[in-house]
């Protein structure tokens, strides 16, 4: 109804392009939206609705503003049967990147908690950026920009909502847990399927719901925490047990070989050049992680990597990348080439 009403944008700082409406339309489409959906809906088109927004010269405001707060107005009309979801996925952030055991959860690992027996100290929140990032969507209020960076808030509820349309997309049964099966499909066909199949079982707490071989929302929302977060030391340590395969406490050019082969298997899937010499990139990994680290300490045993290195050499994030995702791969392996179309489109 409102795309049938809106007229194209008129006078000084206006976008020709970009849909608007004036009031005369926008009280036509209230009383349009009573009729279909009956009167509940006219909260949502009063005057003081369209007086929120920026009117150009013939009284018109934007309708893409306009859509986004009514979308937000119903969603959070919705929230409070959306509230347990949003709290499980927005507090896992806080335990996953500043969660210790309690003292209670090391004499009694079996104690039953919904944080899994972790807990935030709040001293260590002063200054994280897990904090700032909080106290910004607080901050932010409407508009194209904003709504953006709401979705790219963790703490959003439009963040949220993301994560938990993801997995309920993936849940093909509707158990309300992820079966390996279905978590593969987190590939896409560029990640390869070692580090998914890695994350099983996943680390649930000791009271989740469904069988301890599936994942549950709160498994699934680490997932995703660690992977966009792949410099961050958590991420580090959550990726470093998926590539320690044999659990010896530090990773060797046999481990890397394992997870890159699928990437190079997948390289070649897309047509790239099949000669691409997989040990001159593990090589190359070695270089980017161990220099930092001979500087300082001379390793025991040349040609492994420990987490310690990982998180000292500042580039965990890229490794992570070029060892599970053919793109992120292919961004790496032409950088250079990428760098330089840059500088000349800039030039």
């Amino acid at each position: 109804m409102l795309e049938e009403a809106a007229v194209m944008g008129l006078g000084p700082g206006v976008d020709p392009g970009e849909p608007r409406i004036n009031y005369d339309l926008f009280t036509q489409v209230a009383s349009e939206a009573a009729a279909r959906l009956g009167p509940a809906v006219s909260a949502l088109f009063s005057a003081a609705t369209f007086l929120k927004f920026e009117r150009d010269a013939a009284g018109a405001i934007s309708l893409p503003l306009l859509q986004q707060y009514l979308a937000r107005r119903v969603a959070n009309a919705r929230l409070p049967s959306f509230l347990p979801n949003y709290l499980q996925i927005a507090s896992r952030k806080l335990l996953l990147f500043h969660g210790r055991h309690s003292r209670q959860q090391r004499r009694s690992p079996n104690t039953s908690s919904s944080s899994g027996g972790l807990v935030v100290r709040l001293g260590e929140l002063v200054n994280s950026p897990v904090m700032a990032e909080l106290q910004e969507m607080l901050l932010l209020g409407p508009g194209a920009e904003q709504e953006r960076d709401l979705y790219n808030n963790w703490f959003s509820l439009q963040s949220a909502q993301r994560v938990l349309a993801t997995f309920t997309s993936w849940d093909l049964d509707g158990s309300g847990t992820l079966s390996k099966q279905e978590f593969s499909a987190i590939s896409q066909g560029a990640m390869t399927e070692l580090p998914p199949q890695r994350s099983w079982p996943p680390p649930l707490p000791p009271n989740a719901a469904g069988p301890r071989d599936e994942m549950d929302l709160l498994a699934f929302a680490d997932f995703v925490l660690a992977w966009d977060h792949r410099n961050h030391p958590a991420a580090v340590g959550y990726f470093f047990k998926i590539s320690d395969i044999q659990h010896k406490g530090y990773l060797t050019l046999a481990d890397l070989y394992t997870f890159f082969r699928e990437v190079h298997g997948l390289w070649v899937a897309m047509g790239e050049y099949a000669d691409l010499d997989v040990y001159d990139v593990l090589d190359e990994v070695m270089d980017m992680v161990k220099p930092a680290v001979m500087d300082m300490v001379k390793p025991a045993v040349p040609g492994r990597i420990t987490k310690a290195d990982l998180a000292s050499c500042k580039v965990a994030g890229t490794v992570f990348s070029i060892l599970a995702n053919v793109d992120q791969f292919y961004q790496y392996n032409y950088r250079e080439s990428f760098m330089q179309q840059d500088a000349e489109d800039g030039a």
